[in-house]
């Protein structure tokens, strides 16, 4: 349905921002696209929807390559994070500009522009300029446009992004439902990893312009293959940098007083890992392995002392959740043995 191929964008003045980003979706197919600010995931959603060109690279929709189509001609629809819109204007005039370019008769173009506003929750809103509006209403102003015509891909630029955190969380859940009833084939972007997973179970991480693991929640949890993005998803593992000893082929890191043998020529390696809690108070409440606090607060080997609030006694390093990466292309690295 849709194939990106080597898709690559360089800016004027010499940033990289997509270097061969290349992905398929399929026919009703959802994918989330995860990424830190600055990663690449808008550059990549607009040259997709044609507002922005690329520098190399195909995009084909249904088979037919797209990039050399007016954006109105790509039966593509797109919400922009926070941008997109006429704040000098009222409600109704940004919900009808997309249907007037497509020439949808007035009538018609009405119709939708009150349904779509009442399905969102800015029905009443119509004839407010959108300068007046709540940061909230804004948000729902721009996914109404989801429901106002349809389209084969559905592209989302990160819509949440301009709300708070608690705003944020409560209007996700609230329109997610909406979000995903009114979309077909659709690309999510955000930064928030909950985010990413409730809407797709496939979502692709971003870092540095390029696509760096591509899977569902399990693969992240059980088999990440880049560093930022176990970084990004999994807040119960912790990061540090360990030397790299040993010459040749017995080359290893030390952790938790064992030896894990990698192939890297760096004096140093990324490590992550979880701690896990042993002794300690066996009652019903408390479970045998401790995440989520663990990998905000224990950074260091060092700190592996009891934390306020858990029951254990002491902690350890679960030398079987270890991942050691590539410290230059953050690409996991294949532990061999261990000692």
């Amino acid at each position: 349905m849709l194939e990106v191929d080597k898709l690559s964008k360089t800016y004027l003045y010499g940033e990289e921002a997509l270097r061969e980003i290349s992905f398929s979706l399929g026919e009703g197919e959802r994918v989330s696209v995860l990424a830190e600010e600055g990663a690449g995931k808008t550059t990549l959603l607009k040259i997709i929807a044609g507002v922005t060109s690329p520098g190399e690279g195909k995009v084909k929709l249904d088979g037919r390559e797209i990039l050399s189509l007016p954006p109105k001609e790509r039966g593509i629809k797109m919400v922009y994070d926070g941008e997109g819109y006429f704040k000098r204007h009222t409600v109704k005039y940004n919900l009808s500009y997309p249907l007037r370019l497509r020439k949808f008769p007035k009538e018609e173009r009405l119709k939708r522009v009150i349904n779509a506003a009442a399905e969102y929750g800015v029905g009443h809103l119509l004839d407010e300029y959108v300068f007046r509006l709540s940061d909230e209403d804004r948000v729902r102003m721009l996914l109404s446009r989801i429901s106002l015509y349809e389209a084969r891909l559905t592209l989302l630029d990160d819509p949440f992004a301009m709300l708070k955190a608690g705003a944020r969380r409560r209007l996700f859940n609230e329109l997610l439902p909406k979000m995903i009833s009114g979309t077909g084939a659709a690309v999510f972007a955000t930064d928030i990893p909950e985010e990413a997973f409730a809407f797709s179970e496939r979502v692709l991480t971003l870092s540095n312009g390029r696509i760096a693991d591509d899977g569902d929640i399990t693969h992240y949890r059980n088999d990440p293959c880049d560093l930022n993005s176990d970084k990004m998803i999994n807040s119960d593992r912790n990061f540090t940098i360990l030397p790299v000893s040993g010459i040749g082929t017995n080359r290893y890191v030390e952790l938790g007083g064992r030896a894990f043998y990698v192939d890297t020529a760096h004096d140093n390696a990324a490590v992550s890992y979880k701690v896990k809690a042993v002794g300690g108070s066996t009652d019903n409440n408390s479970a045998p392995e401790i995440y989520g606090a663990c990998g905000a607060n224990y950074r260091l080997l060092e700190d592996l002392t009891k934390t306020t609030g858990y029951p254990s006694d002491s902690y350890e390093i679960d030398t079987d959740s270890v991942f050691v990466y590539d410290i230059i292309s953050e690409k996991r690295l294949t532990i061999r043995s261990v000692k």
